[in-house]
């Protein structure tokens, strides 16, 4: 039998995680909501839609983003965005 994961999205994840995050300050801890966090970054994508020069990259990206905390920071493949989470959480924190 084969073992499969079951995979919770990003969005459905509503209560507060720690992430420790090593940055160029050092280690440190990071509490967030993902939900919270996924629905920030739909928002920005619609937003983004709306800006002529934004509109250009977006269209080139037409999957829905990748979560991962396998990830360090982000990865693409030209058609695939992903990122960790606690990565676009501190990107966020600095605007």
């Amino acid at each position: 039998m084969q073992n499969t994961i079951r995979r919770i999205p990003l969005s459905k994840v509503n209560v507060p995680i720690k992430v420790k995050m090593k940055d160029e300050n050092g280690e440190r801890e990071l509490e967030f909501i993902p939900g919270q966090l996924a629905a920030l970054v739909d928002k920005l994508i619609v937003d983004a839609m709306h800006n002529p020069y934004l509109n250009v990259i977006l269209s080139y990206i037409d999957k829905p983003i990748i979560w991962s905390f396998d990830l360090e920071t982000a990865a693409s493949d030209g058609i695939r965005v992903a990122f960790n989470p606690a990565f676009a959480y501190t990107l966020l924190e600095q605007g």
